[in-house]
């Protein structure tokens, strides 16, 4: 004769099946999860997902950065071909808005002097500065120095 009785074990009722004839008690396994385990499982899951958007989101800002600056010297490159051509030198002390993009500027000044093969040379840094994302202070996309015959700077 077969019986089923229900074993207290640990945290809940286990199912046991009673074999008169052998004597024995006979185990059910329980194939099901708890809701314990269901709850770990969730949890684990939830902060895999988590920090993999928190990855994605780092890897976007960064991939969005270097646009910005690979864009900047695109901008200051055309600025100091701009100059060169129209102007033959680079303007010193002076800022402006870039056309190209209204939310950037560019600013140029005299970083120093140097004696090149025994001429006098103003040493120049143009910056391309713009807003980054959630900063007050404007932030420098492009940094360029460049050598400039000192005559011709204005510098003296």
């Amino acid at each position: 004769m077969l019986g089923i009785i229900r074993k207290i074990s640990g945290i809940g009722f286990q199912p046991v099946v009673f074999n008169s004839q052998a004597g024995s008690l006979c185990y059910i396994q329980n194939r099901a999860f708890t809701l314990l385990e269901v709850i770990v499982g969730l949890l684990l899951m939830g902060s895999l997902v988590a920090s993999g958007l928190v990855a994605l989101s780092s890897h976007q800002h960064s991939i969005l950065l270097a646009k910005q600056k690979q864009q900047a010297n695109h901008v200051a490159e055309a600025l100091l071909t701009n100059w060169y051509e129209v102007q033959g030198r680079v303007p010193i002390r002076d800022q402006g808005l870039v056309l190209t993009n209204g939310e950037w500027l560019w600013r140029t000044q005299p970083v120093g002097v140097r004696s090149v093969c025994g001429l006098q040379a103003s040493i120049i840094r143009l910056e391309i500065l713009g807003r980054a994302e959630k900063k007050l202070d404007p932030q420098v996309f492009a940094s360029i120095e460049l050598l400039q015959n000192q005559n011709a700077s204005g510098l003296r």
